[in-house]
C-alpha cells in the first residue's frame, strides 16, 4: 500500500533517524575536533601537506597572523553532510529525547505520522554565530565603498559573520578562528554556490577543505582551494570584498611568522 504525502513532508521515523543520527555524531566522535597551528607558518603547500597528515581525520586546523588566516579540514566521502542546523538548534532546545521531540511533531503536524520537519522559532546557532567574537570584524563606522565591484546590491545585515568551513561539515557555531565578517550578498551567492559544490562532491570523494584570508589595498580576499587526497586541485574560487572596511585583530604572539606572501597558488 502507498502512502501519497505532499512534497516536503517526511515520516516521523525518518524525522526521528535524523536527530538520532546527529547524537551518535556528537556521542561517538565528539564535536569537531579544532587546533591552532602555532609552530609553523601555513603560507605555504608543503606545511599544508604537512598539517593533513599529522592531523586527526575530519579535525580542523586554522591559523591566524597579523598577515593571513587559513583554515583546513580532510573530509572523508561520504562524511559532508553531517550537521544540519535546524536539528543542532532542536538538539539544543532539549529536543534530543524522542519523548519530547515527539510532542514537537505532533503540536506542528497532528497525530498524522507523514508531516513537516519541526522547527523551532529560535534559531541558537544562528545567535552564537553572531555573538561570537571574531579576529575579522566589519568596521561599522565606515560607509560602503561606492566604487566596490561587487555586482550583488547590499543585503540586509550588511555583512554576515561567515563560517570558513561549512558548518554542515563540523557542527560548529561558536569558534572565533572559523568565523569572519564577510559582505553578505558575497556569502549568500558566490560563496554558498561554491560550497554547496564542495559539499555535494564530498558523495564523490575524499575532500581537502583548504580556505585562506588575506587583507590587501583593494579588499578583503577570501580564496576556497578543494584538493583531492592527493593534492591535486579540484576547483577553486577567490572573491574580493571591497565595500566594507575590515579590522584585523589578532592575540599576542599570532604575528611570530614574518609577512611572506600568502601561497594562493
Amino acid at each position: 500500500m502507498s502512502h501519497s504525502h505532499s512534497k516536503g513532508k517526511v515520516s516521523f521515523d525518518k524525522a526521528w533517524h535524523k536527530i538520532s543520527r546527529t547524537l551518535k555524531h556528537i556521542k561517538h566522535d565528539g564535536a569537531t575536533e579544532v587546533y591552532e597551528v602555532t609552530s609553523y607558518p601555513l603560507n605555504n603547500l608543503d606545511n599544508l601537506q604537512r598539517l593533513v597528515k599529522e592531523l586527526p581525520i575530519r579535525s580542523v586546523g586554522w591559523q591566524h597572523t597579523d598577515a593571513w588566516h587559513t583554515a583546513t579540514i580532510y573530509i572523508p566521502k561520504g562524511t559532508g553532510f553531517w550537521y544540519s542546523r535546524n536539528i543542532l538548534d532542536l538538539i539544543d532546545g532539549g529536543f534530543g529525547n524522542k519523548d519530547k521531540f515527539k510532542e514537537l511533531w505532533e503540536e506542528k503536524n497532528g497525530d498524522s505520522y507523514y508531516g513537516y520537519f519541526p522547527k523551532i522559532p529560535t534559531s541558537t546557532t544562528n545567535n552564537i554565530r553572531l555573538q561570537q567574537s571574531s579576529y575579522i570584524v566589519c568596521d561599522k563606522a565606515q560607509p560602503p565603498n561606492p566604487q566596490s565591484k561587487i555586482p550583488g546590491e547590499i543585503s540586509d545585515g550588511f555583512v554576515d559573520r561567515t563560517h570558513l568551513i561549512s558548518s554542515r561539515v563540523t557542527g560548529i557555531e561558536n569558534h572565533k578562528g572559523l568565523l569572519i565578517d564577510f559582505d553578505g550578498w558575497l556569502n549568500k551567492n558566490p560563496l554558498n554556490r561554491f560550497e554547496t559544490w564542495a559539499l555535494q562532491r564530498t558523495f564523490r570523494q575524499d575532500i581537502i577543505w583548504y580556505v585562506q584570508i588575506w587583507k590587501s589595498n583593494d579588499g578583503l580576499h577570501w580564496k576556497y582551494i578543494m584538493y583531492d587526497n592527493n593534492f591535486d586541485k579540484l576547483k577553486e574560487l577567490e572573491c574580493v570584498d571591497d565595500r566594507w572596511s575590515y579590522l584585523w585583530f589578532y592575540d599576542p604572539g599570532q604575528d611570530r611568522f614574518s609577512r611572506k606572501a600568502l601561497y594562493t597558488k
